[in-house]
């Protein structure tokens, strides 16, 4: 804890690796496991830590988009001609975060490469 804590302060952030695919529990242990030899401790589930994250880019309804046409009309986008342009904003997208020290990654390096 004493590590985190003082690698925040001095701005040694974590390595983040962000993935459209969860990590396997195998490979996550075997950065932690990595991790404990690399630092000499037995706690770094403390250390390295994959969350899940799911976002919506634009929520309608909290924040339409209104457009205006040629002869002063306004109207939202979902109503819009164009509407192949509003799938992309109501489609949520879920990426996979594993995050551990920055130092250890040219000893994990190899179990990451998929």
């Amino acid at each position: 804890m004493s590590h985190l804590c003082k690698s925040i302060t001095q701005r040694h952030f974590p390595k983040n690796i962000i993935s459209e695919k969860a990590f396997d529990k195998e490979t996550v242990d075997k950065i932690i496991q990595k991790t404990n030899e690399f630092y000499g401790i037995d706690n770094a589930e403390w250390l390295v830590d994959q969350i899940e994250r799911t976002l919506l880019p634009y929520d309608t309804n909290k924040q339409p988009i209104f457009l205006k046409s040629k002869s002063e009309d306004v109207f939202t986008l979902d109503k819009s001609e164009n509407q192949i342009l509003t799938q992309h904003l109501k489609t949520s997208s879920t990426k996979y975060i594993l995050s551990f020290p920055r130092e250890v990654l040219p000893v994990v390096i190899q179990d990451l490469k998929r």
